[in-house]
């Protein structure tokens, strides 16, 4: 990462995205899922491409 983020920043960039894309979970769940991403070092961008297939589970089906 090219600035270091805080965890909470990083945090607060993650749920953002999951808000804006109406993705359900729980903090538990998101701190579950993320946290050995910002862990490893990934931007919050890249954080999300890792989960998307678990993102796009909790997401509400369009019909």
């Amino acid at each position: 990462m090219s600035q270091p983020y805080t965890y909470l920043r990083w945090f607060n960039e993650i749920c953002t995205y999951l808000e804006q894309e109406n993705v359900s979970m729980t903090a538990q769940q998101i701190e579950t899922l993320f946290r050995p991403q910002f862990e490893k070092q990934l931007t919050p961008k890249q954080a999300i491409a890792m989960c998307w297939q678990a993102i796009n589970q909790r997401r509400p089906t369009k019909y």
